[in-house]
């Protein structure tokens, strides 16, 4: 008797991203002035950048980045959040992030502009997320930060992305769509 081999095509998921170190604990404001953090974050993979409203140079570029990776995304809907720390909360209140962020038309029930005490900021932003900061004393033009994307979820950072290198971008979205697809599978 023959036996009858049928191969089906099918799309292959992409693998989830590793889990590289824990993630730091949140516990900031967002640009409403409500408390956010972990318990806002839970069961959703997120992607973190470092702006400042006052930023002069690398900061538009970033968040024009973001922009394009949230528009590239949405179609994930709610299962994914974009948090962007702000370096400058003395300056970024939740009043100065709101309207930041009605300037640049983002949908703010996915995108959280984050704020707070400052050393609070500083903690999870250079310790947590591993992004360097170096005030500028005053001067907000002066002040330095790291410009890569991180990507966290379910208390992991699973990755660190160059803004400069569109491969790298590219690399983000599919660890992202991984990990959304990985907690859907779970579920």
């Amino acid at each position: 008797m023959l036996g009858l081999l049928l191969i089906v095509a099918c799309d292959t998921p992409e693998p989830a991203p590793e889990a590289l170190v824990p993630a730091p604990a949140i516990a900031l404001i967002d640009q409403g002035g409500d408390p956010f953090g972990d318990a806002q974050l839970l069961g959703r993979p997120w992607v973190a950048n470092v702006i400042f409203t006052r930023c002069p140079t690398i900061c538009p570029a970033s968040t024009g980045r973001m922009i394009g990776l949230e528009a590239r995304t949405r179609d994930l809907g709610d299962a994914v959040a974009f948090l962007s720390f702000s370096v400058d909360p003395a300056y970024d209140t939740p009043e100065v992030l709101t309207a930041y962020a009605a300037s640049l038309g983002v949908d703010t029930s996915r995108w959280h502009f984050l704020t707070g005490d400052e050393a609070v900021v500083r903690a999870t932003v250079s310790d947590g997320l591993k992004i360097a900061v170096q005030a500028g004393g005053g001067d907000p033009a002066e002040t330095l930060h790291g410009t890569h994307f991180v990507l966290g979820a379910s208390g992991f950072l699973h990755g660190f992305y160059d803004t400069e290198d569109g491969e790298r971008l590219a690399d983000l979205e599919r660890d992202l769509r991984a990990l959304v697809a990985a907690d859907r599978v779970a579920d």
